[in-house]
């Protein structure tokens, strides 16, 4: 399961649901471009979900 966040950096998803490393909630992102957080704690400007933070260990979470 992959955390949702808004803009405003709140979890879209219950806390039932939050994923293990997510406890603390969500970051705002830099700019409209990030698409998502990957569990280095790098940001992804990706526009396709297909690979999108590979090279970071995959999706930490999505901002929607």
């Amino acid at each position: 399961m992959i955390l949702l966040c808004g803009r405003g950096g709140t979890p879209l998803t219950s806390a039932s649901t939050t994923p293990p490393g997510c406890a603390g909630g969500c970051t705002t992102p830099a700019d409209k471009y990030e698409t998502a957080k990957c569990r280095d704690a790098s940001l992804s400007s990706s526009r396709h979900s297909q690979g999108t933070c590979s090279h970071h260990h995959g999706v930490r979470y999505w901002f929607k």
